[in-house]
């Protein structure tokens, strides 16, 4: 459903567009020939462009992934990436004040709250399905599983693999939280 203000700002676009590139370039014009060759020619320089964005763009997020695991290794809150990203823009600005395009990479750089939650989230998943895979793989595997109490005196129980596929990997599978009493009863209800 359209609103009142949108249509307006629709008719008017198409009021005044249209009429400033007609006055621009009036049918069979060269200005308008002129133009349509020369857009006509350019899929080359901006297919070059786009590759140049798109390197850009990798490198980006690349820093942005760096960012959140260092993040995620020291267990600081995801909201610090967009403090980090701050940082590194006033220490460019301050050891490279003539390098404008380097400030402008690292201000490119996604570092929000969301973003540094959905790069370790979609790492995090990638690590998980990685894992599942070589364990579908392996012949055998074994499980191991041991309980401790953190600093808020909540049961932890960590569930650990053990699989051979070609070497001997082992792996923290699963952090369950137990509640109530750690009965062996309540550990196996944890793991099904």
């Amino acid at each position: 459903m359209i609103t009142a203000n949108e249509k307006t700002n629709i008719k008017r676009h198409h009021a005044t567009k249209p009429r400033e590139f007609t006055a621009t370039f009036p049918l069979g014009s060269l200005a308008k020939n002129q133009k349509l060759n020369k857009l006509q020619k350019s899929p080359a320089s901006s297919e070059n462009m786009l590759v140049s964005f798109t390197a850009t763009d990798k490198r980006a997020t690349e820093a942005s992934l760096r960012v959140s695991k260092i993040l995620a290794k020291a267990m600081l809150p995801y909201s610090h990436a967009e403090i980090v990203k701050e940082c590194m823009v006033e220490a460019m600005e301050t050891l490279f004040p003539d390098k404008r395009d380097a400030i402008g990479k690292v201000k490119a750089i996604p570092l929000s709250r969301k973003t540094a939650t959905g790069r370790i989230e979609s790492t995090n998943d990638h690590l998980r399905m990685t894992l599942l895979t070589h364990i579908d793989q392996a012949d055998y595997f074994s499980i191991a599983i041991d309980e401790s109490t953190d600093i808020m005196d909540v049961a932890q129980l960590a569930v650990f693999i053990r699989f051979f596929d070609g070497e001997e990997m082992k792996e923290l599978l699963n952090l369950v939280g137990l509640e109530g009493e750690t009965t062996v009863q309540a550990t196996c209800d944890a793991l099904v």
